[in-house]
C-alpha cells in the first residue's frame, strides 16, 4: 500500500475523491445563490387577495360574452357557418343535434334555446325530449337515426367511437360532408355546454319565453343569427 507523505504525498483514490467532493461542496456554499436568504411568504394586502366577480350571481350567456368578449366574434361566426351554411344536413337537423347534445349533457340553457330554434324550423314539439329519454323509440327516420347514434356515442363515450360508427353513417347514404358536419355540431355543443355550465349560466321560463318570442317574431330566417345576437348584445360591432 502506498503511504501518504506529510508534504506532497500521494493520497489513495478514495480519499482523493472525498477531498474533491468537499471542495465542490464548499464552492457551492460560497456561491451567491446559496448565500441568498429565502424571503418568507407574505400575504397580499388586505382586500386584494380575493378578486371581485365580474358576473352577476345568475348570469345570462350575454353577461359572459360581454365580460369576456375576446373570442366571441369568431365563435359566433363559426356557429353561423356550421349551423346556417351549406350542408347535406338541414338547418332543422343541425339545430336538432345541438339540442340533443345539450339534453344528453343536461345543459338546460342550451337545451331550451336550441329546442326552441329547432321547433321554429319544423322539428315537432316534444321530439327532442323523447330523443333524450329514449332515442331508440323516438320517431326518427332510420337514416338520420344512424347519425344520431354517432352523436350520442360521441357525446357520452367519445373514446369508444370506432370506424364502424362512421361506416354506418356512410352506409345509411350520408356523405363525408354530412359526417363531418354532424361531428362538428356535436363537438361545438359539447364545448358550449361546458362553457355555459362552467360559468353558471341558467335558464328560466321567462328567458325561454323571450327566446321563443324573438324567434317567432323574426320576419325571415337570418343567415347570420348568431352574429346578429352578438351585435344585439353589443359584443360585435357592425
Amino acid at each position: 500500500m502506498i503511504k501518504p507523505r506529510e508534504h506532497g504525498g500521494i493520497l489513495p483514490p478514495r480519499l482523493a475523491l472525498h477531498g474533491q467532493l468537499c471542495q465542490v461542496d464548499q464552492a457551492l456554499r460560497d456561491a451567491p445563490l446559496c448565500r441568498a436568504r429565502i424571503q418568507p411568504f407574505q400575504s397580499p394586502p388586505e382586500g386584494r387577495h380575493v378578486l371581485s366577480p365580474v358576473l352577476p350571481h345568475s348570469p345570462d350567456l350575454a353577461d359572459v360574452f360581454r365580460a369576456f368578449p375576446q373570442t366571441v366574434e369568431p365563435l359566433l361566426n363559426y356557429h353561423d357557418i356550421l349551423l346556417r351554411g351549406p350542408s347535406p344536413l338541414s338547418v332543422a337537423q343541425r339545430e336538432l343535434i345541438a339540442a340533443f347534445v345539450s339534453g344528453l349533457n343536461a345543459c338546460e340553457f342550451c337545451l331550451g334555446a336550441h329546442t326552441i330554434i329547432a321547433e321554429t324550423f319544423g322539428v315537432p314539439p316534444k321530439l327532442i325530449e323523447q330523443m333524450v329519454s329514449d332515442l331508440d323509440s323516438a320517431p326518427i327516420e332510420p337514416d338520420f337515426r344512424v347519425v344520431l347514434d354517432l352523436v350520442r356515442k360521441l357525446t357520452l363515450t367519445p373514446a369508444h367511437v370506432r370506424e364502424a360508427d362512421r361506416a354506418a353513417v356512410r352506409k345509411a347514404g350520408w356523405s363525408e360532408q354530412a359526417l363531418h358536419d354532424a361531428v362538428a355540431v356535436t363537438a361545438l355543443f359539447n364545448f358550449m355546454n361546458r362553457l355555459v355550465d362552467g360559468m353558471g349560466v341558467k335558464t328560466s321560463p321567462a328567458i325561454q319565453a323571450a327566446q321563443r318570442e324573438r324567434h317567432q317574431q323574426a320576419e325571415a330566417p337570418s343567415s347570420q343569427p348568431y352574429q346578429d345576437y352578438g351585435r344585439r348584445i353589443g359584443v360585435i360591432d357592425d
